[in-house]
């Protein structure tokens, strides 16, 4: 996105065509609506992490499990530890265990209340057990 943005990025000197906040800004206010690049890209990666252990008969899966094996828990690949510095699934390993203290019930996701208490006074329940 940079090179095509900006004439091939800044190690060809190429001139801005766009600034980056009018890059980032929500198209209702004028800009391009892309967003944080960093935060896109972390949610592809998670959306690999959560497709491993489902389609376990693809060739990518396949390589995977061949090249860095199973973890103790069968369901996904090892933990990446040291592999070359451009190593896809050492960047989508990382990922795993992140969200590990996301309390679904207990946090808020929108609004001013959790989905407990949303769920309580929906259905007229006292609590969830």
């Amino acid at each position: 996105m940079q090179d095509f943005l900006w004439e091939g990025g800044d190690q060809l000197g190429g001139e801005h065509l766009v600034y980056w906040d009018v890059v980032r800004r929500p198209k209702i206010q004028r800009g391009l609506g892309i967003g944080k690049i960093r935060d896109i890209n972390e949610a592809l990666l998670m959306k690999w992490l959560r497709r491993f252990p489902n389609e376990t008969s693809s060739l990518w899966h396949k390589v995977i499990k061949s090249k860095y094996g199973l973890s103790s828990n069968q369901w996904d690949a090892g933990v990446v530890g040291r592999v070359t510095f451009r190593s896809p699934w050492k960047a989508i390993s990382a990922l795993y265990g992140r969200g590990s203290g996301i309390r679904f019930w207990k946090d808020v996701w929108v609004g001013d209340s959790t989905l407990e208490e949303d769920f309580r006074s929906l259905y007229g329940l006292s609590s969830l057990k």
